[in-house]
């Protein structure tokens, strides 16, 4: 009973709640940069798709063939649909 006593006086101080919100503001923040980090690469993946398509488009006939498809960028990923 004196443990649990102890236990519960120790959270109930301001220096633990301060640790805690020092914890979860600093794995907010980390959470938050690395969204930022992957969503900047994504960018920078789907910019050097587009560059690489457009430049074989020019430099060649490439793609005459596929003209009857559109491919659409979802975020489950990429989706080929038959144009009708």
């Amino acid at each position: 009973m004196k443990i649990a006593k102890a236990f519960n006086t120790t959270l109930n101080t301001t220096a633990y709640r301060q640790f805690i919100r020092e914890i979860k503001e600093r794995i907010q923040s980390a959470q938050l940069k690395a969204a930022v980090s992957v969503n900047q690469e994504l960018l920078r993946l789907y910019w050097d798709l587009a560059e690489r398509i457009i430049a074989r488009q020019q430099a060649s006939a490439w793609g005459d063939g596929i003209l009857k498809y559109h491919c659409f960028i979802k975020s489950e990923g990429w989706k080929i649909s038959a144009k009708k």
